[in-house]
């Protein structure tokens, strides 16, 4: 957490989709905080993303202070990293 808490840390790009929609990638120098993903996180919409926890401290240290932009709860985060390991769980192995 030291990690987000930094005044140094910074968001370099923002990659993003909703639903089936094409990719889409923010650059912070380049335009305004897309207000569909702000629209989104007042809605209580859900993100998807592969390390979750890393995503929403950033979103939640960085994003909603350097931006502005809408806090966003627990319940609206879900991890695929994680979700992969209920499906596919990590075999054990013992050493003889």
């Amino acid at each position: 957490q030291r990690y987000v808490e930094d005044p140094t840390t910074g968001i370099l790009c923002l990659g993003y989709a909703f639903g089936d929609d094409e990719p889409e990638c923010w650059f912070p120098e380049d335009s305004p905080f897309p207000g569909e993903i702000a629209d989104h996180f007042k809605r209580r919409g859900v993100m998807v993303a592969h390390n979750a926890t890393f995503d929403r401290l950033i979103t939640e240290y960085v994003l909603t202070n350097d931006f502005n932009t809408p806090p966003t709860t627990l319940e609206q985060w879900r991890c695929i990293s994680t979700q992969s390991m209920v499906v596919y769980p990590m075999k054990t192995t013992t050493r003889r």
